[in-house]
């Protein structure tokens, strides 16, 4: 079974589009404007943060925000026809800033906002593969659509605050600079997809999570076992690019490249590719905005009749970013949650 993607959405410090993300980083565009957060000695802490949200409005409003700005752009191609679609909804898991009661608020605004059949939960930046794999396994709405939504934000003062007292060893790669993201997918089986007339972006093959042993939180060894067996699970048997998190060291990078290492045959001509490295640390965002963005960044790419629409100044738009994989072929977004959750879903162009 698989799911066609009908309508996405990505919005972040750097975009309110997936296509704007995709055109704006091959064009080079600077980085938003300075952080409006000091630490002590006056120095401006580096933080990647939404001009158009007040720094001072409260986490759970920027992460609900982000989330109905996205998802209401992937829903978009139902609106004229009045189809109601259930919502699986991916927020952080507690932590310092973000406590339980906070995403439940973020919950209940979606849920009055927008008005789904259904909503169902789930957490880390694994949680998107958690839910597609759902999906694909026959869970719930799969014979209806489905937006998937993920959200996160670091930009308060409790959440950097937190991060700013307990800083990575100086052992460990710097990670991607604190930031905020909203990234949705609407999935709907290919036969309902073709009775409503809706146009396939994309389609998801598979996808699925699995619990390995070493996390953020501890010392086990990261020994790539739980990864190489998921990807056995996931990856189609010729990879040119994944999209994850590269950018972040550690347990993530680690585990992630020694699985590929073990399964060389599959990633051998295979791109690796890091938004976060970019846009800055999502969090729970990591999974989906890695999907949407690497299933734009191929549309743009390699579809001779899809072209950039942006100029600047009267110039032309700038050339098509390199195509870093033959037009149709799979390729793989991951992530994996600070709990060892690692998950991971292949997909491809068009109508699979």
């Amino acid at each position: 079974m698989s799911l066609s993607i009908v309508g996405t959405g990505l919005v972040s410090p750097f975009g309110f589009t997936p296509r704007e993300h995709v055109v704006f980083r091959h064009a080079g565009v600077p980085a938003p404007s300075a952080s409006p957060f000091l630490l002590a000695d006056d120095k401006r802490l580096r933080v990647y943060s939404c001009a158009f949200l007040d720094p001072a409005l409260p986490v759970e409003q920027r992460i609900a925000w982000l989330a109905s700005a996205s998802l209401q752009r992937a829903i978009a191609p139902l609106l004229p026809e009045g189809v109601r679609w259930a919502l699986h909804l991916v927020l952080p898991a507690p932590r310092p800033g973000v406590d339980r009661a906070a995403l439940q608020r973020v919950e209940r605004a979606l849920d009055e906002e927008h008005r789904p059949t259904d909503i169902r939960t789930y957490s880390g930046e694994a949680g998107t593969f958690a839910a597609l794999g759902a999906l694909l396994s026959g869970g719930r709405g799969p014979d209806a659509p489905a937006a998937v939504v993920a959200a996160d934000s670091f930009v308060s003062l409790r959440c950097l605050t937190h991060l700013v007292e307990h800083p990575r060893t100086r052992w460990e790669p710097a990670p991607p600079i604190p930031s905020e993201a909203g990234a949705a997918l609407l999935v709907v089986p290919p036969q309902l997809a073709r009775t409503l007339r809706l146009r396939a972006l994309g389609a998801v093959l598979s996808s699925a999570t699995i619990v390995g042993a070493a996390t953020d939180g501890n010392d086990e060894p990261v020994d790539a076992t739980e990864m190489t067996a998921l990807l056995r699970q996931v990856a189609p048997p010729r990879l040119f690019y994944a999209a994850g998190q590269d950018g972040h060291g550690g347990l993530r990078m680690e585990d992630f490249h020694a699985a590929a290492a073990r399964l060389a045959d599959r990633f051998w001509d295979c791109q690796h590719d890091c938004l976060e490295g970019w846009i800055g640390a999502v969090g729970a965002c990591s999974g989906a905005a890695s999907l949407v963005y690497a299933l734009e960044r191929l549309r743009i790419a390699g579809a001779p009749s899809i072209e950039p629409t942006y100029t600047a100044g009267g110039h032309a738009p700038p050339p098509r970013p390199p195509c870093p994989a033959p037009a149709r072929e799979p390729f793989l977004a991951w992530a994996i949650s600070a709990d060892g959750t690692r998950g991971a879903a292949s997909a491809a162009l068009g109508d699979a």
